[in-house]
């Protein structure tokens, strides 16, 4: 059976709600079940032999449903609780990218295995939308939402990499977005927020570490621009005490400091 033809199937057994679209041999089915926020969860499906296969398409690790899988206990937990319920396996590719998926070789379990694939992304991104760490305030995963939202309606998006290692593999090199202006000019931006001082505090020094490592890799000659992102509405933003972090992360990666009540100036450093 084609693809085509089993999506038709598969809008015959839940409802005309469930849409499609073609992406070379692959087909793309667009579920009407929603993210906490306001994403539309869309499977990826393929068939490779005998194999019927539905994938999150790298999604959940590239950030594009404007939510990073966080590192922390409790949402790790709930993690391996949504894979472990619902059967998903993993696999990477060269670039560093996680690919989640289900499979069948019956065509009795298409729909299984599609609301399966389904219902763990949808569970995974609700999960990471939760703030986890003490104290109030815009979480990590809600502001990089905000930002990933305000540049995918501002640029290239095919230019545009988000949670994305600076080199292949190297998963302690990953920064919030890597935009390719050419193949050999790309821009570094990082984002520094916390609902504490001292969340705010690391997220610098994780900031200035990151751009540091990235001066001294083979990638270096095509680092055009470093950019760090100051959430200036976050709890943990404190002027007074954050100064002297700051200006030391600019004077020692030479980096372009952006708050995001300036978000404007972005569209300048990025054209």
């Amino acid at each position: 059976m084609k693809t085509l033809e089993i999506f038709k199937d598969i809008q015959d057994t839940f409802s005309d709600l469930w849409k499609y679209k073609l992406r070379g041999q692959t087909l793309e089915i667009i579920t009407p079940y929603a993210t906490s926020n306001n994403s539309f969860v869309s499977v990826f499906f393929t068939i490779r032999g005998n194999e019927y296969i539905f994938s999150d398409g790298g999604w959940l690790s590239t950030g594009e449903y404007g939510f990073s899988l966080i590192d922390h206990l409790c949402f790790q937990k709930l993690f391996d609780h949504f894979q472990d319920s619902f059967s998903v396996l993993q696999t990477s590719a060269k670039d560093g990218t996680n690919y989640y998926y289900t499979k069948t070789t019956n065509v009795i379990d298409i729909p299984s295995r599609l609301f399966d694939i389904t219902l763990f992304v949808q569970g995974v991104i609700n999960s990471a939308a939760v703030e986890f760490s003490e104290g109030s305030g815009i979480s990590r995963t809600l502001f990089n939402s905000r930002v990933n939202s305000f540049l995918k309606s501002n640029f290239n998006n095919k230019k545009m990499h988000f949670n994305a290692p600076l080199i292949a593999g190297r998963e302690d090199l990953k920064f919030n977005v890597i935009y390719n202006h050419t193949p050999n000019i790309m821009i570094l931006m990082n984002y520094i927020t916390g609902s504490t001082d001292v969340n705010f505090t690391n997220s610098i020094w994780k900031t200035n570490g990151l751009f540091g490592m990235a001066e001294q890799s083979y990638q270096k000659d095509f680092i055009h621009e470093k950019v760090a992102l100051i959430d200036d509405s976050a709890l943990g933003f404190n002027p007074s005490k954050n100064a002297t972090y700051i200006e030391y992360l600019q004077s020692n990666t030479h980096s372009e400091i952006v708050k995001w009540s300036e978000r404007k100036r972005l569209l300048t450093l990025f054209n």
